[in-house]
């Protein structure tokens, strides 16, 4: 038996010992601490329904995601949903006719604190619970002063020299070539790491469907509304602008709102003005962009589907390709 098992198992024995020859005391303190739990759990229960801490805990789970504070983004969440439980069983209704909405609210709540817990999990995949850790061994690291030892004592006299050999033309050879290897390691560009890569997708979209690349609409009165949204993978977009272009034959049925209009006059009936640009600036990751992008266009005639091409450029992405657009697919439904 290791040391530490025998402490363990020493330390049961002396608190059952203790207990076993004054049990009158020990039940009146375990009375005593049941009692005040008790009073607490109750007192915060009733308290959380006179105050909208359900809604500042939203708040704040959102904040924390924003900033990958997991762990702490997980206690907010479930403590908005017991606050909208509490507040819930407290609310007296009237009459009869409100009680279904009572049980409803009580089949919502636990349905979108699951999709919550859902989404956080999604944003998180293999990044750490909180970097507020991280932070704090930093910021240790860097104010507490360590011990500086002291520095030995050196001789004052030099030690013998030494004798000069010759290197053989194989072995130079050798160190001439790395030597060239790793000149051109050091002159290759560091690869960055906080590369944005972005993602579009029809709106409204799921974390669990996110992206849908291909969506049926409804053509009405030879016009088909579109919705869609984009986001950031990975890390902040910085001074982001994104392209938007439809499929050769497409028409906009009126300009789609905060877009410029790139060929507002084209030098010829083949250059069809049918691109857009929109200045996002800083989005950050893994949030869709919001205000939803929405559109009314004419599709061509005689076609059953049309593309629309997305394509986002920021500071901190990779180059542009000018052919490699994000292509969502529309197929109408007549």
């Amino acid at each position: 038996m290791s040391d530490g098992a025998a402490v363990w198992i020493y330390v049961v024995l002396a608190v059952a010992n203790f207990a076993l020859q004054d049990w009158k005391t020990v039940k009146a303190i375990f009375s005593w601490f049941w009692n005040g739990l008790r009073w607490t759990v109750v007192g915060i229960w009733h308290w959380s329904a006179t105050w909208s801490w359900e809604a500042v805990c939203s708040i704040g789970w959102l904040g924390m995601l924003a900033v990958n504070e997991y762990a702490i983004g997980l206690c907010l969440l479930s403590a908005a949903a017991l606050g909208a439980i509490s507040k819930l069983l407290h609310w007296k209704p009237l009459d009869y006719s409100r009680v279904p909405r009572k049980a409803l609210g009580m089949l919502a709540i636990p349905v979108a604190f699951i999709l919550a817990v859902l989404m956080t999990l999604a944003n998180k995949r293999d990044k750490p619970w909180s970097p507020t850790k991280d932070w704090i061994d930093a910021y240790m690291a860097t104010s507490v002063p360590l011990p500086i030892p002291a520095f030995p004592q050196f001789s004052l006299t030099l030690p013998p020299p030494l004798g000069i050999s010759h290197t053989d033309p194989a072995t130079m050879a050798i160190l001439e070539q790395e030597i060239r290897v790793q000149k051109r390691i050091l002159a290759a560009p560091a690869p960055s790491s906080d590369k944005a890569r972005f993602e579009a997708s029809f709106w409204p979209s799921l974390i669990t469907e996110w992206p849908i690349h291909r969506k049926t609409m409804p053509l009405v009165n030879g016009v088909v509304s579109v919705t869609l949204t984009f986001m950031a993978r990975d890390h902040m977009a910085k001074q982001a602008v994104m392209w938007l272009r439809l499929c050769r034959g497409c028409a906009y049925a009126k300009e789609p709102a905060g877009f410029q209009n790139l060929n507002a006059h084209p030098l010829s009936r083949a250059d069809e003005p049918n691109e857009r640009l929109l200045v996002v600036g800083d989005l950050l990751p893994n949030v869709a962009f919001a205000p939803i992008i929405a559109m009314d266009v004419i599709p061509p005639p005689n076609e059953d589907h049309f593309d629309i091409g997305v394509q986002v450029g920021c500071e901190n992405c990779d180059p542009i390709d000018p052919k490699e657009f994000q292509v969502l697919r529309v197929d109408m439904q007549r």
